[in-house]
This record gives C-alpha cells, sequence and structure tokens, in this order.
C-alpha cells in the first residue's frame, strides 16, 4: 500500500515499474506530504516524470553521486514557489544533493501539420536550453551571463549568480556543470556576483 501511494508521484504507464532512485524520491515526497500539514495540498498534484542518478567529479577529483529530479512541466511551479523548504527535507532524507529541472520538449522548426503552424519559441532549442539552466541553479538568480570562445575553438557559457544565494548553490555548482553538459553538450563555468539594484528615478514635474 505504501509503494502504490508513493508511485502516485511518478507519471507511469501501467506496465511501467518505478527505478530504485524513482522510487527514493517518490517515498520521500510522500513522507513530506504526510508530515508538512502546509504543502499537503501542493504536493498531492506534484508529478515527477522520472529521476536519473549522475555521477559527479568535482573540482578535488571526488566523485559523488546527484538526484536529477524531472518534473512534470505543470507541476515545476509548485516546486519553485517551495523549492528551498522541498529540496532541504528530500536531500537530508535521500542523503544525497539534489537537483530539478522541468520537463520540456524541443520542436524542430520543420515539423509542422500545416504550413501557417509557428514554433512556440518556448520550444526552441535555445530557449530550452536556457530554461534547463534557471532550473538548475534554483533557488539563485542568473545576474550575469556571457559566451566565452576558447583557443582551441570550444564554448564555454560564462554565468554568475546572485551572491545573496550564494550559501544555497556554491555546494552544488560541479553539479550543476556537469548535469547542464549532459543534458544540453555545452560547457558551464559559474561564480558569484552582488546583483546590481534597481533604482526608480522619479520624473521632475514640469511647471
Amino acid at each position: 500500500k505504501i509503494i502504490f501511494m508513493a508511485e502516485k508521484f511518478v507519471k507511469r504507464a501501467e506496465n511501467q515499474s518505478l527505478t530504485k532512485v524513482e522510487e527514493a524520491v517518490a517515498h520521500a515526497l510522500l513522507d513530506l506530504e504526510n508530515s508538512a500539514s502546509e504543502l499537503k495540498k501542493e504536493l498531492s498534484a506534484m508529478k515527477l516524470h522520472s529521476v536519473k542518478e549522475v555521477q559527479v567529479t568535482s573540482a578535488d577529483k571526488k566523485a559523488k553521486n546527484v538526484l536529477l529530479v524531472i518534473l512534470e512541466f505543470k507541476s515545476y511551479p509548485i516546486l519553485k514557489k517551495y523549492y528551498k523548504k522541498i529540496a532541504a527535507i528530500l536531500e537530508k532524507k535521500l542523503k544525497t544533493p539534489v537537483l530539478f529541472i522541468a520537463k520540456r520538449t524541443i520542436q524542430s522548426k520543420w515539423v509542422k501539420e500545416n504550413k501557417t503552424q509557428k514554433r512556440p519559441i518556448s520550444r526552441t532549442l535555445t530557449k530550452v536550453h536556457e530554461a534547463i539552466l534557471d532550473d538548475l541553479v534554483q533557488p539563485a538568480n542568473i545576474v550575469a551571463k556571457s559566451i566565452r570562445h576558447q583557443a582551441d575553438g570550444s564554448m564555454v557559457t560564462k554565468i554568475s549568480l546572485d551572491m545573496n544565494e550564494k550559501e544555497s548553490v556554491e555546494e552544488k555548482v560541479d553539479a550543476i556543470a556537469t548535469v547542464y553538459k549532459k543534458l544540453t553538450s555545452k560547457d558551464l563555468a559559474i561564480d558569484f556576483k552582488q546583483e546590481l539594484p534597481f533604482y526608480t528615478i522619479a520624473k521632475r514635474k514640469s511647471k
């Protein structure tokens, strides 16, 4: 019964069983749903597409595994609203770092049902890759981004994250770069900087 209740979090065909890591994440979400009354309604609507285990080698050459949780697209706003709480509890229960992205589909501009059909901008390769990066760095915001061209002809995407979230994200920098590379084949470099404030200048009243 407990396994069946946990399976409600994962979208699967009837003849497909969950992997061990998917079961682990589903059980952790079930425990969280039962223990956090303020999240019960939101978590009951959350659906996972899949969970993947990714090996990450850090700068000190130590290897570790992280979990990449891929949510159904409509479920991602629920996660984003309570990201810090859900991520912290899952990582504590699973004893491993966890990253989240929404399930997105890249649509070829050549695939059309009719000649007048236009491809949604959100489904272009560029926009999907940008959205994946925004997902992976949560709860931080990207405050600066550039493309660096290397001497060997390769390119590196360089991003700066909001310094205010450094404590939340710093330990996952290697994992974020590794997962992003696996998903997009693009190299990623990450640092932190203080986000510049925006100032509103009042217009001078005309005489």
